[in-house]
């Protein structure tokens, strides 16, 4: 006997058909926990339907207390179960993202810790070998130059010996021929000091060294050569040598040399007198140079 069921406009159809033959009605069932409401024929005869034999056995009106056979089960809620899924999956990635973040950010102090700082040794490193570089290379250098400075010293120093003895013969009137030797080559040599110092460079002495040494030799040189004349006007002279001719122009002229030279020398002397013992070198005084 075949199962059969009513639509809502009392038309009797079979199953499994879900949709009223007649009027297009769908089978009414229950959702969730709710009761099925589709109503059922007990039984109908054979007249009312000639391709079907027998009588169906009773069916309560108010439905069954289980699914009908052959129809599809209620229809079960999954939102909960799908809501559950995205929130596990959820958590699971925020897990995860906050551990490697945490790798990330031990493995980059650690990395960041294991640098040495070389600012403050770099720094450190260019002081301490920079300024005793420059320090040395400045000392070097006067050093060279003081040195220089004392060698034409020492020159001049001797031919001072030298000038002085020959002035004093002349006034005596000694051997003239001779001391106007001397006074000549006496001047030669001062000429080429002068040379010497301009050509040289001191400029890592004391300033005003160089330019009142200048100014002492070339007053100097100025005075040999008036030494010299002098010699040469007793040589001449109408009367013969006169003894101590302080009158005599040249003899006049050299004095006056004598005298410039002698303030540069002073001035040149109060800076080297102060400079020299720094250096490991001798001082000197006017007569010597």
């Amino acid at each position: 006997m075949a199962e059969t069921w009513l639509c809502p406009s009392g038309h009797f159809n079979r199953f499994p058909d879900t949709f009223c033959g007649e009027c297009g009605a769908a089978q009414e069932r229950a959702v969730g926990d709710e009761l099925e409401t589709t109503r059922m024929a007990t039984s109908y005869r054979p007249a009312q339907d000639p391709g079907v034999t027998g009588v169906l056995p009773a069916v309560p009106v108010g439905g069954f207390g289980g699914p009908v056979a052959g129809a599809p089960g209620p229809k079960r809620k999954i939102w909960p179960i799908v809501s559950i899924a995205v929130l596990g999956v959820a958590v699971v990635g925020l897990v995860v993202a906050v551990l490697l973040t945490s790798q990330g950010s031990s493995t980059s102090h650690s990395a960041v810790s294991s640098v040495p700082s070389t600012s403050t040794s770099t720094s450190t490193t260019s002081t301490s070998t920079t300024i005793p570089v420059t320090t040395t290379t400045v000392n070097q250098q006067i050093r060279q130059e003081a040195v220089a400075l004392n060698s034409l010293l020492s020159n001049s120093a001797q031919d001072r010996t030298q000038i002085v003895s020959a002035a004093r013969n002349i006034a005596a009137c000694g051997d003239l021929n001779s001391d106007q030797n001397v006074l000549n080559e006496a001047q030669q040599s001062r000429q080429n000091l002068v040379n010497q110092l301009t050509s040289q460079q001191f400029g890592a002495l004391p300033s005003g060294l160089i330019n009142y040494l200048q100014q002492a030799w070339i007053a100097s040189a100025n005075a040999d050569s008036s030494y010299s004349a002098w010699a040469g006007d007793e040589q001449t002279a109408f009367n013969g040598c006169t003894t101590n001719d302080t009158g005599d122009s040249n003899y006049q002229a050299a004095t006056q040399y004598d005298q410039q030279a002698t303030a540069a020398k002073s001035a040149f002397l109060a800076i080297w007198n102060q400079f020299a013992p720094s250096q490991g070198l001798p001082g000197y005084t006017a007569s010597q140079i």
